[in-house]
């Protein structure tokens, strides 16, 4: 009989003689569901690790790994710019909630600091800022390598 339940697609009565289709989807769903509801509060996400910078133009690329210990950011990576130098850079700031600012130091003397608003678990996006501290220009989304 078991074999012909699954064979008929009938698994549900492999439940239990008094499981119906009904139930078995009930049940099914009601352990999954609360899967849908955790946390995607951007100040539960944790920035530690490995971040890539996308970019549109071919031969270019950034990444950096961010270590996160309380609100302190720091970090080591490295870029490549299309048909220029490749190199490294280093990263420090502070995270505020789902915020964060972010200097990085580029190895050729360039300083970039940015601020930056977590998306996801997977994503963050960098804004230039200006001398006053504020947001300029169009962000760079980072995606976690």
């Amino acid at each position: 009989m078991h074999k012909a339940a699954l064979i008929s697609g009938r698994w549900w009565l492999l439940l239990g003689r008094h499981m119906t289709a009904r139930r078995a989807l009930l049940a099914a769903a009601t352990a999954i569901l609360p899967a849908c509801f955790l946390s995607t509060d951007p100040a539960d996400v944790e920035l530690s690790g490995c971040w890539a910078a996308v970019f549109n133009i071919p031969g270019a690329g950034q990444t950096i790994n961010i270590t996160e210990s309380g609100s302190t950011l720091t970090g080591a990576g490295s870029y490549q710019i299309e048909a220029g130098p490749s190199g490294d850079l280093t990263a420090s700031g502070t995270r505020t909630g789902g915020t964060f600012t972010l200097t990085l130091t580029f190895d050729y003397g360039r300083v970039e600091p940015l601020g930056a608003t977590i998306q996801s678990g997977s994503r963050f996006d960098a804004y230039p800022l200006n001398a006053a501290g504020e947001r300029q220009g169009t962000p760079t989304q980072y995606r976690r390598c």
